[in-house]
């Protein structure tokens, strides 16, 4: 886009504004990019139970370009802070760049079976609105990955405690996430006199340090792959602390070099 024609592309930070629709049960995001770009959504949120979703939602094949298209007529003169309507920022969207998805939010008991294990979203499914996602699932592939270094057999038993351990080590800190992200979706999305006081009272009265404790919680559990050189944590908040696999010995940053230095070159 033109930034003469939307000076909020000329802003050093990026706000991302979301509008509530007083009488439809959905929001609409507009966010700034770099380039020059705007990046949108259109969130509808369905309260009709899980039955609905199975039966209504879920059977539908649709979920194609052309699907998405459709959909997207239904909230063209929708009104932006741009001073255009949505419509208008549909029309600059690059054809085939418009999706439709469905979002769902599901913590799962049962992450393992046998020799078979299970991490992110297959396990613990979250709405992106805390943007953690992708974060849980790199963490749990990296828990995993230290559990199997250790492994003294290939045999079942082995590997379901490695299993085992590692559905401890993160099942509390994702469904907790899960969880999270749900409450951040309903702040955003939910309708009515009550939501509007709680989403008044929790974006201008939480004081910082609340939401900082919040997310310090939450950030504790960020573990490093333990197979290889630690990275030095420069940050206020320091992780779980861990310990070095003894399967693999240490070796300054220097020798690996030196190492692949002889090895490959």
């Amino acid at each position: 886009m033109d930034p003469h024609e939307n000076s909020t592309l000329f802003d050093k930070f990026s706000e991302f504004q979301t509008i509530l629709s007083k009488d439809s049960t959905y929001s609409y995001w507009c966010m700034p990019l770099t380039g020059n770009k705007i990046s949108w959504m259109v969130v509808k949120y369905h309260a009709k139970g899980k039955k609905y979703a199975e039966e209504t939602i879920f059977k539908q094949s649709d979920w194609g370009e052309d699907a998405a298209e459709t959909m997207s007529y239904e909230y063209r003169e929708l009104k932006t802070t741009y001073g255009c309507e949505l419509g208008d920022l549909m029309d600059r969207t690059p054809k085939g760049s418009m999706v439709k998805v469905m979002l769902e939010e599901k913590f799962y008991k049962t992450w393992y079976s046998g020799r078979i294990c299970l991490m992110g979203d297959s396990c613990h499914k979250v709405v992106p609105f805390g943007g953690q996602g992708a974060n849980q699932a790199i963490l749990d592939a990296i828990s995993i990955a230290n559990l199997l270094v250790e492994l003294e057999s290939n045999t079942v038993p082995d590997i379901e405690r490695a299993f085992e351990t590692y559905y401890k080590q993160r099942a509390p800190v994702c469904r907790s996430v899960v969880q999270m992200s749900s409450r951040v979706g309903n702040l955003i999305n939910r309708k009515g006199w009550l939501n509007d006081l709680v989403r008044k009272a929790a974006l201008r009265h939480t004081p910082r340090w609340l939401s900082q404790l919040a997310n310090d919680k939450m950030s504790y559990d960020r573990p490093q792959a333990e197979f290889l050189p630690f990275v030095s944590v420069k940050g206020a908040l320091q992780p779980r602390p861990q310990k070095r696999s003894k399967y693999v010995p240490f070796q300054s940053k220097e020798k690996m070099q030196e190492k692949f230095l002889d090895n490959y070159l």
